[in-house]
């Protein structure tokens, strides 16, 4: 692929990823057209296993013991809520101590689950008895729950694991081949780039200085190797360098205070 060949295609690319952002409608075609080959095979396989994961999710039964105390849970925290709006305080308590025992039997249903379905809840529930778990409590919102389940109280987060978000893996597919596209630009400047002139030796340098000195030009030699270099990084490495020899022949008689290499 030519410089321009790339630069074409990055900017395609950049165009598309625009258009899926912005809730546009982008063809297979042109998804595909800034795609090899592998790259389009890639992309299918992984579309097919999330598929099969999602129906994975929809179908899973979670244990029917748990499923029966969590409603029961849920139900008794439902009238709790009704009775102390209605101002029946004594009613909603014993109410409230019912749910909350209905729900500590929901959890412990899921002490003895295979860990392996611990991924089709919408939290952890295979460390119940940390201390540390902040999504966890005797109410609704703190119960585990299926992740095919309809249930308001279902963590958010996970609401969208039942289904293939298309235009998402499309994008961060794109987003990947434009950073791939990208790093070979770069890798390509630094190689056209003009080749650096090999690191003076301190010979080297004191005997350009020596020179300088002897052509008259006291109190600029420094200033003077300084824009032959012209390579902040360069001059760093000279600077230590003349301080470890601490210029042994004395070439320089300028005022070290009076020179300034940043």
């Amino acid at each position: 692929m030519t410089k321009q060949q790339r630069q074409k295609k990055i900017a395609r690319i950049e165009t598309l990823i625009k258009r899926l952002t912005d809730n546009q409608t982008v063809s297979k075609r042109d998804f595909e057209s800034v795609l090899t080959k592998e790259q389009i095979t890639e992309y299918n396989e992984h579309i097919k296993n999330k598929s099969q994961w999602v129906k994975e999710q929809r179908r899973f039964q979670a244990d029917s013991e748990y499923l029966k105390f969590l409603k029961k849970g849920d139900f008794a925290y439902a009238r709790m809520n009704h009775y102390s709006l209605s101002g029946k305080h004594a009613t909603a308590e014993r109410l409230s101590i019912e749910s909350e025992n209905w729900y500590e039997k929901a959890l412990e249903c899921l002490l003895t689950i295979d860990p392996c379905e611990s991924m089709f809840y919408d939290r952890d529930v295979t460390n119940l008895n940390s201390t540390e778990r902040n999504d966890l409590g005797l109410y609704p919102e703190g119960m585990p729950r299926p992740i095919n389940s309809k249930s308001i109280n279902l963590q958010p987060n996970r609401k969208n694991d039942l289904k293939v978000d298309i235009r998402g893996e499309r994008i961060a597919l794109l987003e990947r081949v434009l950073s791939e596209l990208e790093n070979e630009t770069e890798v390509d400047a630094l190689a056209t780039a003009t080749p650096k002139s090999p690191p003076l030796s301190i010979e080297e340098i004191e005997a350009q200085l020596l020179a300088y000195k002897q052509q008259g030009t006291k109190g600029d030699s420094l200033a003077r190797l300084k824009f032959q270099i012209q390579n902040k990084d360069e001059i760093e490495r000279l600077q230590s360098l003349l301080q470890v020899r601490k210029l042994q022949a004395r070439l320089l008689t300028e005022d070290e205070d009076d020179i300034h290499w940043q």
